[in-house]
């Protein structure tokens, strides 16, 4: 029967070993496939001069007030000169609002906009697009998230590669920084995770009904944004970004390209752990179409190609150490620390593509168990249809057409009022 066993147990690593050198080739592919934009991209032709289209820049701010003189800066500095750009304080308890108003006084391209309240039926980030939109004036939009830092080539970078391409909607891959532990052992794993939900090579081709986009970074056609809806197409979103980019690439029948873009552009996302699991679950929730069968999936799948990993290595030093496991235990051994060594590998392979640090997967089995946290607060997300972000509760339901928000728990003034500064 141990003989047996053992043989189950070689057989099995013997795939996972297959399993992790295939993953290794699908990256390899992934990373040739993938659109890179680095400083030595090509600049728009008439990026420095007022004849280019003028570009509205709307970021919506909630509770910024660390991020958001910093992050107007690099977008007041860009060398694309034909921008606005509307700051949309967003209900913030903190300086935000202050900051933005003197961001304002300091430079005539910015306007402000403080809203006070949010209608029944939107998230907080898609009514405060909604709003700055009634102050954009631009033939193209950026759309960025206060947490982001911008290279002055960023977007004349950006707007020449989409004009190349004849896309209609591009969206970039920012560096994630990560300053503290918390942030390099969880967020580089939760990023590689949303990313195997949405391949570039499928989002980026014509032929596929994929779409994704990245918020944090979205520049889009104003006319076709406007056909697709816009935002309020996607009012009820958490992830306002994915379901924009499907409105545009299936609905409007548009191109809609993602690229990666550690040297333009990075960003900073979530600085503690609560707010991780949070965050994250919040995305997942929204981006696996709220199916609570998919982050079941989610969890089982480390149980399957990556834990066993971590247990086999001891069990076959148990055997060899007992005298009981003969050559097959030595062979389980040899196996299975070569199915570590492929999976860390692929791991840091990653991490490193985004400008990460190669050795902080080592940290892969504690965002491992993370990870499974922020999966079963998905899971409670789905079956409960409640999420929390930024201090408010929301109750969602299925409607016709997909998900929606019925209802939430804070108290609002009267919808839509806000007030332009």
């Amino acid at each position: 029967m141990k003989d047996s066993l053992v043989w189950w147990l070689i057989a099995f690593e013997t795939w996972m070993v297959v399993v992790w050198l295939f993953r290794h080739l699908a990256i390899t592919f992934i990373f040739w496939r993938t659109p890179k934009l680095t400083l030595n991209s090509s600049l728009y032709e008439f990026a420095s001069q007022p004849t280019g289209p003028k570009i509205s820049v709307l970021m919506p701010c909630k509770d910024e007030e660390q991020n958001v003189a910093q992050c107007a800066r690099d977008i007041l500095a860009q060398s694309y000169q034909n921008i606005e750009l509307i700051l949309i304080d967003d209900r913030s308890t903190d300086r935000t609002g202050a900051e933005a108003d003197l961001i304002q006084a300091s430079d005539g391209r910015v306007k402000v906009i403080h809203l006070v309240d949010r209608p029944h039926g939107w998230t907080g980030k898609t009514y405060a697009l909604k709003c700055g939109m009634q102050e954009a004036t631009g033939d193209w939009l950026l759309f960025v998230d206060a947490d982001t830092r911008h290279h002055p080539d960023c977007l004349s970078i950006v707007f020449r590669w989409a004009k190349d391409r004849q896309a209609s909607m591009v969206s970039l891959l920012p560096q994630m920084r990560c300053d503290t532990f918390w942030e390099r052992v969880n967020q580089p794993l939760c990023g590689i995770v949303l990313m195997r939900s949405f391949p570039i090579e499928l989002v980026n081709t014509d032929w596929s009904s994929m779409a994704f986009a990245n918020g944090q970074y979205i520049l889009i056609e104003r006319s076709v944004y406007e056909s697709a809806g816009g935002h309020e197409a996607v009012r009820g979103k958490f992830v306002e970004d994915i379901f924009l980019a499907k409105a545009v690439k299936q609905g409007s029948k548009k191109r809609v390209l993602t690229a990666s873009a550690p040297e333009i552009c990075s960003t900073r996302m979530y600085t503690d752990l609560k707010s991780q699991v949070q965050g994250w679950a919040r995305i997942y929730y929204d981006a696996w179409n709220r199916n609570v069968w998919t982050a079941i999936w989610k969890i089982l799948e480390p149980l399957i190609f990556t834990q066993p990993a971590f247990i086999l290595p001891f069990i076959a030093l148990a055997l060899i150490v007992s005298g009981t496991g003969g050559e097959q235990a030595w062979q389980l051994l040899w196996l299975s620390l070569t199915h570590n060594l492929l999976m860390f590998t692929v791991i840091a392979r990653v991490y490193h593509f985004n400008r990460g640090r190669w050795y902080d997967a080592l940290h892969y089995p504690l965002s491992g168990l993370i990870s499974d946290w922020i999966y079963l607060v998905v899971i409670r997300m789905c079956l409960t249809g409640r999420v929390t972000w930024r201090g408010t509760t929301y109750e969602t339901k299925m409607a016709s057409g997909g998900s929606s928000i019925n209802e939430h728990t804070e108290s609002l003034a009267a919808a839509g009022r806000n007030r332009s500064g």
